[in-house]
C-alpha cells in the first residue's frame, strides 16, 4: 500500500479483512507505515478508523469472523508496535485501549462461547506479555466466566461469589498446561530448553521460546496457585467462622427446648 492516507481506501481494507496471516499483515503494514511516517495524528485518524468499521461490525447478526478479524488486527498492530520501539507506533498501544474500554465488556457479555473462547486468549496473550496492566485487563477477564450462561445456570442461587483471583488462577492455569503441552510435543521433552519450539495462540506459528520464557511460566503458574491458596484459606476461614456461629446457636437452640421440657414438666405437675 501507498504511504499515503486515503479513507476509503483503509475501510475498503477493513472491510475486506479476513482471519489469514497475509490479510492481517497487510493490513498490519499499512497502519504501522502510516502510523510511522505520518505521526500522532495519523495514528488517531487510524484508529478511529478501526472502531468504525469494528462498531459497524457489532451490529452484524453473524460478526464473529469479522470481530476476530479485526481483533487479530489490533493484536499484530500493538504486538509490531511494541517489537519495532517506534516512539509514533507506540501510541497505538494507548489509543486502542482508550476504544477497548468502551467495547470489551458489552462484546464479552454479549458473544457466543467460541467467540468468548478466542477473545480470551487474546487477552490471556497481553496479560502475560505485559502489553497492557493487568489490574485493566482483568476488568475484562472475569466477565468471561459471569458471561457463560452454562456456567452460571449451574449455581445454586445461594452460591458464594467466585474471587476473580480464583477465576485468574484457573484460567492462567490451564494456559500454562497447554503451553506445556505443546512445549512437550515440540520437543518431546522440556529438559533441553534451548530447543523448545511452542505454536503461538494467535498466528499458530512455531517461535523458538527460550529459558526466559519458560521461567515467566513458571512464575505465572506460582503466581496464580498462592492466589488460589490464599483465596482457599480465606474460604475455609469464613466456613470456620459460620461453623462455630452455627455451633453456639445450635447449643442455644438446645438449651432453651431443655428449659422449655422443663417448664412444661413444672406446668404438668402444678
Amino acid at each position: 500500500m501507498d504511504l499515503e492516507y486515503n479513507q476509503l481506501k483503509i475501510h475498503d481494507l477493513l472491510n475486506k479483512l479476513e482471519i489469514s496471516q497475509e490479510s492481517i499483515t497487510n493490513c498490519s503494514n499499512a497502519f504501522l507505515n502510516l502510523g510511522k511516517t505520518y505521526g500522532l495524528d495519523m495514528i488517531k485518524t487510524l484508529v478511529n478508523d478501526w472502531n468504525l468499521i469494528f462498531t459497524k461490525f457489532l451490529n452484524l447478526e453473524k460478526m464473529n469472523l469479522k470481530i476476530l478479524a479485526m481483533m487479530y488486527l489490533l493484536n499484530d498492530i500493538i504486538q509490531n508496535a511494541r517489537n519495532k520501539q517506534n516512539n509514533h507506533c507506540m501510541n497505538y498501544i494507548t489509543f486502542f485501549q482508550e476504544i477497548l474500554s468502551k467495547h470489551l465488556k458489552e462484546l464479552i457479555q454479549q458473544s457466543d462461547t467460541a467467540l468468548r473462547k478466542e477473545l480470551y486468549k487474546i487477552l490471556s496473550i497481553w496479560r502475560d506479555r505485559k502489553v497492557y496492566p493487568v489490574e485493566w485487563l482483568n476488568e475484562f477477564i472475569v466477565f468471561f466466566k459471569s458471561a457463560d450462561e452454562k456456567f452460571t445456570e449451574s449455581l445454586p442461587e445461594n452460591a458464594i461469589a467466585i474471587p476473580s483471583d480464583l477465576i485468574l488462577f484457573a484460567q492462567s492455569y490451564q494456559d500454562f498446561v497447554k503451553w506445556r503441552e505443546k512445549s512437550e510435543e515440540a520437543n518431546g521433552s522440556l529438559k533441553s530448553l534451548e530447543n523448545l519450539i511452542v505454536l503461538d495462540n494467535f498466528d499458530e506459528v512455531k517461535t523458538d521460546c527460550e529459558l526466559a520464557n519458560f521461567k515467566r511460566c513458571l512464575e505465572i503458574q506460582n503466581k496464580y496457585r498462592t492466589a488460589y491458596l490464599k483465596n482457599a484459606a480465606e474460604m475455609l476461614k469464613n466456613v470456620e467462622k459460620n461453623h462455630v456461629k452455627m455451633v453456639f446457636n445450635l447449643k442455644n437452640v438446645c438449651k432453651t427446648l431443655h428449659e422449655i421440657e422443663i417448664l412444661e414438666e413444672e406446668i404438668k405437675d402444678y
